[in-house]
């Protein structure tokens, strides 16, 4: 078997995924609230990444350029429909290197089914809102769900985890991805940690029954609109869920946290809870806003060295990083933002977009539904400016001085600029693939 007589100093690797959590509401990322105190020691001792832009605004496509090291236009996993396949993936080489591979995920949308499964040794699958289908232990488990005290998410996943490392081969380095579940909609952290951030109520965990009901299609119609209160009640569960699962990953990291592992902590997309903006979202998916595509990003090299890189980097580099760290040939172009340790070095833009799924939009296929949810969407982010482009609507944002893209500048710019800033995203996703989406 290739490379064995370097197994023992080739590090474990590890690649830890907290579903739908933005950046800017991690205390590391300057949040005012202290959401994460596991994650910002972790962070204060190695290296964090404060713009780290994800391919696209929600799971399955994300996750599979995270695997691929693809844009979602080139992996072409973008649905219930789509399924990786032929695709190389960072488990495959690595498995095909004498790593052990293995991945337990908390998501539907991470599962053998699509093809993600690609390369893994062992592939773990728990869904967190299945229910036992006898009507008594069901009544019980809705009971226990909505008084916060249910939780098959990430403290299952975390003990199926720890059971494996307890038993597993000590011959041969690991891979280890792991996919949480939390913070993702129904936003309902396990006691205590749903009074994290204010006083809630039984009945107000009933917003999530509402958001379920209303999402489709009167949020999306402009016939719903979220109350304050609702807006309050919102954001103290997100916090609260993101809470918890810090809790967590600070339990995983001491089991994990050592000095030869490449650990990755990151998010597979964020989360909008309904800000005011050109397109109305709530939750995630449909637009490309920093709010879904800035996620956090924290690695901790095997030479244990802290630093706070402000460039930008997309989670396709994820991909290149580990075949650079453990050396192993990369057949295709040399495509990550940064090159090996060489963080400092400065890209130039990061791209995401948006594939509609058509299985999704089903659901809010109605004449009030405006047709731009229903279009391909782009977009070029710098440091200093981010354009996102539709066949119905173009946003441009000046990054330095509005960063929450609460003002769309693209009506205040002269055609010249509409110009250029059009032929730059087109070059820019060119340079990615021969025949990338045209604006359709």
């Amino acid at each position: 078997m290739p490379y064995k007589r370097e197994y023992q100093s080739r590090p474990n690797i590890i690649i830890c995924v907290l579903d739908a959590v933005r950046a800017r509401n991690l205390s590391c990322y300057g949040y005012e609230r202290k959401t994460t105190t596991c994650i910002d020691e972790f962070a204060g001792n190695n290296v964090i990444y404060k713009n780290a832009i994800a391919t696209s605004s929600w799971t399955l496509p994300s996750v599979t350029s995270i695997f691929t090291g693809l844009m979602p236009f080139e992996h072409k996993v973008i649905d219930i429909t789509t399924k990786l396949t032929t695709q190389e993936t960072i488990a495959k080489k690595l498995k095909e290197t004498g790593y052990e591979t293995i991945a337990f995920s908390n998501v539907g949308w991470v599962t053998k089914f699509l093809g993600l499964d690609r390369g893994f040794n062992e592939f773990y699958e728990f869904d967190k809102y299945s229910l036992p289908k006898n009507s008594i232990k069901k009544f019980i488990e809705l009971l226990k769900s909505g008084l916060s005290i249910r939780d098959y998410g990430a403290e299952i996943v975390n003990k199926k985890i720890f059971e494996w490392l307890k038993q597993r081969k000590k011959n041969k380095p690991y891979f280890l991805y792991v996919h949480y579940i939390e913070p993702h909609f129904p936003y309902n952290p396990r006691r205590p940690y749903h009074r994290s951030f204010g006083e809630i109520f039984p009945w107000d965990l009933l917003i999530n029954k509402k958001i379920k009901e209303r999402e489709y299609p009167y949020f999306y119609s402009g016939m719903w609109d979220l109350s304050k209160n609702e807006w309050d009640v919102i954001n103290n569960l997100y916090d609260g869920e993101i809470t918890y699962l810090d809790k967590k990953i600070g339990e995983l990291l001491n089991h994990i946290n050592k000095e030869d592992n490449l650990i990755f902590i990151t998010a597979d997309h964020g989360e909008c809870l309904s800000e005011k903006r050109d397109l109305r979202i709530l939750q995630h998916q449909f637009g490309l806003y920093d709010d879904l595509v800035k996620v956090p990003l924290i690695v901790k090299y095997p030479n244990n060295r802290a630093d706070v890189v402000e460039n930008q980097i997309q989670l396709t580099d994820i991909y290149y990083i580990i075949l650079n760290m453990i050396k192993v040939k990369n057949e295709r172009e040399n495509r990550n933002h940064i090159l090996g340790e060489n963080n400092k070095q400065k890209s130039n833009f990061a791209l995401s977009e948006y594939i509609p799924p058509l299985s999704t939009l089903k659901r809010i296929d109605t004449p009030t539904i405006d047709d731009k949810y229903k279009q391909i969407r782009r977009s070029i982010r710098t440091n200093n400016f981010k354009y996102i482009e539709s066949a119905s609507l173009k946003e441009f944002f000046d990054l330095r001085k509005d960063s929450l893209e609460f003002n769309n500048q693209y009506s205040t710019l002269d055609d010249d600029t509409k110009k250029k800033l059009h032929l730059k995203l087109e070059r820019a996703f060119k340079l990615r693939a021969v025949s990338p989406p045209s604006i359709s």
